[in-house]
């Protein structure tokens, strides 16, 4: 399946309500009333070995640039959609799916800037405090989250500076071997911060 968009213009403006006036004009001030953008999915499934892979990008003109990319493994689809196996034999089928890999990358332009921006005049606050509230919350969480795994902290830190400095921010889940449902659920029960390290999940920030 293929779906792609190109040559879109869309009046972020429109969304608003006449009444918001404030609001309507920061989006204005960042040409928000035309944008320019294009986006494309394409899916796939192979029945022979259960294999799914997925991708989607998208891109709004002067806000931001999206690329996902999904791929699994194993997935049973005659075993979940067939009504002659219980419920108890569809939820094995699914604990069997595995991850094989997933990305996802965003380059923001003015979309932080935007987004701060619309939240500040919604509530009255300056755009470049509530900025630096959110990179606190985010350094704080470095902190906190560096007694469950090492790992949470490189997370929140590369948020917080994408937060304050925009830039590329790009999400990988990379494990050596494709993981099962099964494997995570059981993590989950036992060692919840080792599924980060079964998924070998990464959050890294670039300019």
């Amino acid at each position: 399946i293929k779906v792609v968009t190109e040559g879109a213009v869309s009046d972020l403006t429109a969304y608003v309500d006449d009444s918001q006036e404030a609001i309507r004009s920061v989006l204005e001030k960042n040409g928000l009333q035309s944008v320019a953008g294009s986006s494309k999915m394409v899916y796939t499934y192979d029945p022979k070995n259960g294999g799914i892979d997925l991708t989607s990008s998208g891109k709004g003109e002067g806000l931001y640039a999206m690329d996902f990319d999904l791929k699994l493994s194993d997935f049973d689809y005659d075993s979940l959609v067939s009504s002659e196996i219980d419920e108890a034999g569809k939820e094995a089928a699914l604990q069997d799916l595995k991850i094989n890999n997933v990305s996802l990358t965003v380059d923001d332009d003015k979309m932080l800037d935007t987004i701060f921006a619309v939240v500040g005049v919604a509530n009255g606050q300056d755009p470049a405090q509530l900025r630096s509230q959110a990179m606190s919350l985010l350094a704080l969480g470095a902190l906190q989250g560096a007694q469950i795994s090492p790992r949470i902290s490189g997370y929140a830190t590369a948020l917080s500076s994408f937060v304050g400095e925009g830039g590329t921010l790009e999400v990988k889940v990379a494990p050596q071997t494709p993981v099962t449902l099964g494997a995570l659920a059981e993590s989950s029960e036992t060692q919840p911060a080792a599924i980060l390290d079964l998924l070998n999940i990464t959050v890294e920030r670039s300019d």
